[in-house]
């Protein structure tokens, strides 16, 4: 299985978020994983914070979905 563009960098692609916007949902999710708490998918921090709305989410999550497809076919 090859590996996967991240979310961040799908979601700059597509211009649904700026760099400053991905930098603090990264910190954020860095920050609770060092301090123990559940693990949150980028995702849903930036849903959180207003910096991506649910359709830009799934937008996001279709892309990833259809480059991991389109790999796989080629196999």
């Amino acid at each position: 299985m090859s590996k996967r563009e991240p979310f961040g960098a799908v979601a700059l692609r597509l211009g649904l978020t700026n760099k400053e916007q991905l930098e603090e949902a990264l910190a954020i999710q860095e920050e609770e994983d060092k301090m123990g708490k559940q693990h949150r998918l980028l995702g849903l921090i930036m849903l959180e914070m207003g910096y991506l709305t649910t359709t830009e989410l799934i937008e996001v999550l279709r892309h990833i979905d259809a480059a991991q497809a389109k790999k796989e076919s080629r196999r």
